[in-house]
């Protein structure tokens, strides 16, 4: 082999060194975003369920309160109104 050889061979096997660092270095890359989209999807995962799950529940609460607020607001309209009424017609006599 002459010196033009085993400088090739030389530069060559400097140059797979390299490349093999920087695929060693991307593959840590690749793990570390793989485990950050895992972690976001759980997260969003687990949100949508949490949604999920109160708007099941939101039907139901909101019309336990609106009936309940219906009857309060119908009780304080119909004692306003026999007040009225009970004025007009003290007015009327």
């Amino acid at each position: 082999m002459n010196k033009m050889q085993r400088i090739f061979c030389a530069v060559l096997t400097v140059w797979a060194g390299f490349l093999t660092y920087k695929v060693v270095q991307l593959e840590k890359k690749i793990n570390t975003y793989e485990s950050l989209y895992v972690d976001t999807y759980r997260q969003i995962n687990q949100n949508s369920l949490l949604l999920d799950d109160l708007m099941s529940q939101i039907p139901p609460e909101v019309e336990r309160i609106s009936r309940r607020v219906a009857k309060e607001e119908g009780i304080k309209l119909f004692k306003q109104f026999g007040e009225n009424f009970k004025k007009l017609s003290q007015e009327g006599q």
